[in-house]
């Protein structure tokens, strides 16, 4: 015995409808978004959107980075901060990085991502290995267990 289902309408279509979701806007400068913040007319939740979308300049990042070094409760989060800044990885990107994406010798970073095919578990893209990113990682992978000296041996 079959039974309807509650969601849809005799016609078969659906009896609920949600609201479609507004675009958010596009990454702003630390000035922009003060900028727009001084202007006034904003709510709290508007304003903490708009600080989600900040975009940092190279002098700002260098600034989060030392900030995140020298306040860091754990080993790995200044790697992980760094991976993120010189490759633009995100969190869930890192995550699934292994030692082998990390190519010294060939100066490239392979990320693993879940976005482009569908029908994959994961594709890859490859970014440059950035000078800065290449000391963090070579001192990370002398303390990490898994690392070691042979895992930048090529450099």
């Amino acid at each position: 015995m079959r039974t309807s289902c509650p969601l849809l309408d005799d016609g078969g279509r659906w009896k609920i409808h949600f609201e479609k979701p507004a675009e958010r806007e596009k990454f702003k400068t630390w000035v922009e978004i003060e900028r727009r913040i001084k202007r006034g007319g904003l709510s709290d939740d508007q304003v903490r959107e708009l600080w989600e979308g900040l975009f940092l300049d190279n002098q700002q990042v260098c600034e989060l980075l030392c900030h995140v070094e020298g306040v860091a409760r754990y080993d790995f989060i200044y790697p992980m901060f760094a991976f993120a800044a010189y490759t633009g990885a995100c969190r869930s990107e890192i995550l699934r990085s292994r030692i082998d994406d990390i190519d010294f010798g060939g100066n490239e970073v392979v990320i693993r991502e879940r976005k482009r095919k569908k029908n994959k578990k994961y594709s890859t893209r490859r970014v440059p290995l950035h000078p800065k990113l290449r000391l963090v990682m070579v001192a990370w992978f002398d303390i990490h267990p898994l690392g070691g000296k042979s895992a930048h041996h090529e450099q």
